[in-house]
């Protein structure tokens, strides 16, 4: 939508220029003077200038929409060619608002480990997407999310993934004889199946699951991201805004279920996801429980973490709680891991020698029977005695998956981190970024580092993560994985140089980037395993989304299968 209001855009200017040449030579010649002078021109920079502060250079923008079409566009190439002009550090204007790019090392490393105090995350996305997603969802991640989200919960979850996914392929791909699906269809469903069933449980994934995944599909396919930036409400916000309503009513009327049958129950009752959620609401741990819980969260993720105390809400506030960190989850959970598992399937394709990796890797660890085979290693962790070092996983063995999949996540992870400055930032060379501006690092500066990655580093390569440009990975030797999915993806500023940003990265990192490759690596080994697969059409280009998260892709993508003998 985005790409298609740019275009026309551009076509409107042309036939202007044809017929107003005065007015576009006018324009011009206001460019010109700004691009000479370059004097700061936005309200946020003069507020600092009269402290007698030094504020970042700035890239001259047209009045109202400022640089919006060529950021639009191509974020990545316009951040690129801002650097190559102003350095490290630079403005610019969108729709009106301060936006501030940062580069290179000390600036990366000033914006990772910024508090939230100086340098917000949600209040950034709560502008970008708050009246698309609802102001509601936007407040720092709580404790209930990122218990929901440790090792042992996602084990606890795998089976179920397992089961779904087995069951969509049975469903979607029947008869002895193959045919053709239409691969964005089928991941955009199975994925938001997938992602209602682990947040609202696997009765409510089986009712609702299909109509999630047709609501999921309006709700992410206009990519219009700044409409939320516009004074008015454009035809496409009004449909997405829609869908997300019909969704987050359906989880609404869960919630009351739930809550009306878990009220007077104990934390033990507790079945899935969503009942943890409910009993977080009512049920509160000793002083001494919370900051070890706290703690033991902390350590796993490397975050911080929110302690929302939510015990004197009533019925109806605690419904609507549970209900919106229920519907962020599942929007979470879909909407860059569809796009993704597209991605890496289409890459893999093209590589005989990955999928015969992938399905040897899923062979190995899960045998014939994945479901059960995961089940017997749960059974094993259960009995095991607490005092001995947990035995991994079988997920966590499967070491060319991740690696490969890792290489996908680089290379079609490529939007900008996003924060908002709650107040004056100083960076490392004195420059002050104004309070109320958008700071930015383009993922893709990050991602195809040469220094890291060589002259080709936006080459999608699976054999690039054993051989980084003669260097070792983050705490790991070279060609090794040992099972620490940080150590090639999104590793933490102060342990290693930036690699790659696909989950961000310092005090936000992605609490569900496991999850993530959990779901994506079983759903594409279990497709792989059983059907010989060849692409009839790939997608003709993939956007780089300015805001953040997973490339879109433009176009179809359908595969022709055959069962595997």
């Amino acid at each position: 939508m985005l790409v298609e209001l740019s275009a026309a855009a551009v076509g409107a200017l042309t036939k202007l220029s044809r017929r107003a040449p005065l007015v576009v030579a006018a324009a011009a010649a206001v460019m010109a003077v700004m691009i000479v002078l370059r004097k700061p021109s936005h309200k946020l920079d003069r507020e600092v200038i009269k402290k007698g502060r030094e504020v970042p250079p700035r890239m001259p923008a047209p009045p109202i929409i400022g640089n919006l079409i060529p950021f639009g566009i191509d974020s990545a190439g316009f951040a690129a060619k801002g650097h190559a002009v102003y350095g490290d550090v630079f403005a610019t204007t969108v729709l009106s608002h301060n936006f501030v790019f940062l580069n290179g090392k000390p600036n990366i490393t000033r914006f990772m480990t910024a508090s939230t105090r100086e340098l917000s995350f949600s209040k950034a996305y709560e502008v970008f997407l708050g009246a698309l997603l609802g102001h509601e969802e936007f407040t720092d991640t709580g404790k209930d999310v990122f218990a929901a989200l440790t090792s042992s919960r996602i084990d606890a979850m795998t089976p179920a993934l397992l089961d779904v996914t087995r069951r969509h392929i049975a469903r979607r791909m029947q008869g002895s004889g193959g045919g053709v699906i239409d691969a964005g269809v089928f991941f955009n469903e199975l994925v938001a199946v997938m992602s209602v069933t682990m947040v609202c449980g696997a009765d409510f994934g089986l009712e609702h699951g299909p109509e999630f995944a047709r609501l999921l599909h309006i709700f992410e396919s206009d990519l219009s991201v700044f409409g939320n930036f516009l004074p008015f409400e454009t035809p496409s916000m009004r449909r997405r805004k829609a869908a997300r309503l019909a969704m987050y009513d359906l989880v609404i009327q869960h919630a009351r279920r739930r809550i009306a049958k878990l009220k007077n129950t104990s934390m033990s009752a507790a079945d899935d996801y969503f009942d943890r959620l409910v009993h977080a609401s009512y049920y509160r741990r000793s002083d001494r429980e919370s900051e070890a819980e706290n703690a033991r969260i902390a350590s796993e993720f490397e975050n911080d973490v929110a302690v929302v105390d939510l015990e004197r809400l009533s019925d109806e506030e605690r419904v609507t709680k549970v209900a919106s960190a229920a519907f962020g989850l599942i929007f979470a959970a879909h909407t860059n891991t569809a796009a993704s598992s597209m991605a890496h399937l289409g890459e893999v394709l093209r590589r005989p020698d990955c999928v015969e990796m992938l399905r040897r890797d899923f062979d190995e660890h899960l045998g014939a029977d994945p479901i059960a085979t995961f089940e017997a290693y749960l059974a094993r962790v259960n009995a095991a005695p607490r005092d001995k070092p947990k035995e991994a996983s079988p997920f966590m063995q499967m070491r060319d998956s991740h690696r490969i999949l890792s290489e996908t996540m680089r290379v079609y992870s490529r939007g900008g981190l996003w924060r908002r400055a709650m107040e004056d930032v100083e960076l490392e060379n004195g420059m002050v970024i104004p309070k109320g501006s958008f700071v930015t690092v383009t993922g893709h500066l990050v991602a195809t580092n040469p220094a890291l990655y060589g002259a080709d580093g936006d080459r999608w390569d699976p054999e690039r993560l054993t051989r980084p440009a003669g260097r070792r990975l983050a705490g790991d030797e070279v060609g090794q994985f040992g099972g620490k999915l940080d150590d090639l993806q999104s590793p933490l500023v102060r342990a290693a140089d930036m690699q790659m940003a696909a989950f961000g990265a310092g005090r936000h990192l992605c609490p569900g980037r496991f999850l993530a490759y959990r779901i994506i690596t079983q759903m594409t080994a279990q497709l792989l395993r059983g059907h010989d697969l060849e692409i009839e059409e790939a997608f003709s280009r993939w956007w780089i989304v300015p805001l953040g998260g997973t490339s879109r892709p433009v176009g179809s993508f359908r595969l022709r299968w055959t069962p595997r003998g």
